[in-house]
């Protein structure tokens, strides 16, 4: 899976995380494929970490406060964050890592080879993306709207 992502040559430490690879690039953040633990003993994470140079204050509250939301829901269907922090000035937000192509690499080789993308799995794909939001937007206490959904 790490193979075929942008690779950090030499990986970069961040703390307990051994960072291998890019995985990709929001507006705020950066998120990494990275190692914890060391030998037969480690495991993979997601690690998005926040831009260096954020613009201002607002950025690292909405950061920190994404953490502080996530942390509290799980579903089968919202990658499960696992911690966030802070090393050296630098905010990360450390969770699951999901394994496979996403949405946007599927549709992209189904047009590749001529297809058209299977409507029985556009609608599973649908409904289980919905059955996440619902459970965050109905989650006690947080009030929250998920405006961020993509096929990536």
């Amino acid at each position: 899976m790490v193979e075929s992502l942008q690779r950090l040559v030499p990986p970069r430490r961040l703390g307990k995380f051994q960072l291998l690879a890019r995985r990709g690039e929001g507006g705020m953040a950066t998120v990494y494929v990275a190692a914890i633990g060391e030998g037969s003993l480690a495991r993979l994470a997601a690690v998005k970490l926040l831009r260096q140079g954020a613009p201002d204050h607002d950025f690292r509250t909405r950061f920190l406060d994404e953490a502080k939301v996530v942390v509290r829901l799980h579903h089968n269907n919202i990658v499960d964050v696992r911690e966030a922090g802070e090393v050296g000035g630098q905010l990360y937000i450390a969770m699951e890592l999901i394994e496979g192509r996403d949405l946007a690499d599927v549709w992209d080789r189904c047009a590749e080879v001529g297809r058209a993308f299977p409507v029985a799995l556009a609608v599973h794909i649908v409904r289980e993306v919905l059955r996440g939001l619902h459970y965050a937007h109905t989650f006690p206490g947080l009030g929250l709207v998920h405006r961020d959904v993509s096929p990536s």
